[in-house]
């Protein structure tokens, strides 16, 4: 049986003594003939350093001594190298984010480059640590995973709201009995690519200060990409290098964070979508829905339902188009109803949308009017 997951081209990258970077001058040559990637490796710890640790671990206690032999072994079985990969259809992937998520054109565009420079020296892709800044519901996450599935690197997801301190991301201290390695260890060291992305999702959210520590703090060695060269995590303090790792923040708002961590990131204000573009993309869903289940030419939008569509968030889109999508099915219907969307759809305004000059300047006048802070809070369906 074939193996989908073999790689007969990562087979002809001999190893290079003293050069981290795996990737010798004939295959230079050979790169423009691959269609995919240039196979590689880069060297993320030291052999030498991985028996010293397991020397240290014999005097450990029973139980964190038996963790310790078996990440030995592990490490031993997979080697000191993890493969990076250049993506010759990066580019052309990222071009159709831009296009699909217009408000990430930016920070899209800002990937490009660095992309296009991995390219051309045929070195592991750098991107400098990003900062998203948004509303709920602009599509920050899905931008992410839409971004690791462009570059073809592992995606890892951290809940910073739901954080224990520096340990999430670069473990807990041996003298806690459930002693554990963070998620930069097990991402970079225990997996199978030197630029795995990790998303830490609502940043601006995370612990601070407590008997855990502060979560943020670890973040000034990981985000510094010398200090991230001899990263070890508290609870398996082998040396690695994750100075590869590409780092993706978000958050509503950048006021908490301390100008030092500020200055480590590329900050990039998301802005909402306009009611055009929620539109395009509201029709690119549905028919990317509607062609998956192979129903194109059988179920159609209604008249109204792309405008009432639109109304919603990206993510609230695709919720709608697969329930309007089953009300149709169940009632025999072709056409696709404002009707069978969620009642937000029908009901309020577009919350995290940009609005139309015309209708910002009415609300204006209309709160001046009143005198008070009533008709702010409507928008945000707050009634009084």
């Amino acid at each position: 049986m074939k193996n989908e997951d073999y790689d007969p081209l990562a087979e002809a990258v001999p190893p290079i003594a003293d050069d981290p970077i795996q990737v010798p001058h004939e295959l230079r040559e050979q790169s423009k003939n691959w269609a995919e990637h240039i196979p590689g490796k880069i060297k993320i710890f030291s052999m030498n350093d991985l028996e010293s640790l397991d020397d240290d671990t014999q005097s450990a206690k029973s139980e964190l001594s038996h963790r310790n032999r078996d990440l030995n072994w592990r490490l031993q079985g997979m080697g000191p190298h993890r493969r990076f990969f250049i993506l010759f259809p990066a580019l052309k992937r990222l071009e159709k984010i831009q296009t699909d998520m217009p408000n990430f054109s930016a920070v899209v565009e800002e990937i490009k480059g660095y992309v296009a420079l991995s390219r051309k020296i045929v070195q592991p892709l750098r991107i400098p640590p990003l900062l998203l800044l948004g509303p709920p519901g602009v599509g920050k996450s899905h931008f992410c995973r839409r971004l690791a599935d462009a570059l073809c690197v592992p995606h890892h997801w951290q809940a910073m709201d739901n954080s224990q301190g520096g340990e999430t991301l670069a473990g807990s201290e041996t003298f806690w009995s459930n002693t554990q390695t963070g998620l930069v260890f097990r991402a970079v060291a225990m997996g199978d690519h030197a630029s795995p992305l990790i998303l830490l999702d609502e940043l601006d959210k995370a612990q601070r200060g407590g008997f855990r520590g502060d979560t943020l703090s670890v973040l000034h060695t990981l985000l510094e990409p010398e200090t991230a060269r001899h990263f070890k995590d508290a609870s398996y303090p082998l040396p690695i290098d994750a100075s590869h790792v590409i780092w993706v923040a978000t958050a509503n708002q950048s006021a908490g964070f301390d100008g030092v961590l500020l200055s480590r990131f590329s900050v990039h204000e998301i802005e909402p979508l306009t009611r055009q573009q929620s539109r395009d993309i509201a029709e690119r869903l549905l028919t990317a829905r509607l062609r998956e289940c192979e129903l194109e030419g059988q179920i159609y939008p209604g008249r109204g339902f792309l405008d009432a569509l639109s109304l919603l968030t990206p993510r609230e889109q695709r919720k709608g188009i697969e329930r309007a999508l089953g009300r149709a099915i169940l009632k025999g219907q072709t056409k696709l109803m404002a009707d069978d969307l969620p009642q937000q759809a029908t009901t309020v305004t577009a919350f995290g949308f940009a609005p139309k000059p015309k209708q910002e300047h009415q609300e204006k006048q209309e709160q001046q009017e009143c005198g008070d802070k009533s008709l702010e809070l409507t928008r945000y369906g707050i009634a009084f």
